[in-house]
């Protein structure tokens, strides 16, 4: 913990996403630190599921259609 490993694997997995242009999903338990970093890596709430919390981010990297 506080190393940046989280962040810096995190940060591969959305690079990626974003080339490809799709949305990362997690779930993370209430109680979990990470859900901190989730927050600031750009992952939003999508439901509460009493002890867990599932997150969405969408891609940075949206498809233009023009």
């Amino acid at each position: 913990q506080n190393m940046g490993i989280g962040s810096s694997l995190i940060s591969e997995v959305l690079a990626e996403a974003d080339e490809q242009n799709i949305p990362v999903r997690l779930r993370v338990l209430k109680s979990n630190p990470a859900r901190n970093l989730y927050n600031r890596m750009g992952f939003i709430e999508l439901e509460d599921a009493g002890h867990a919390i599932f997150m969405i981010r969408h891609s940075s990297n949206p498809i233009s259609t023009s």
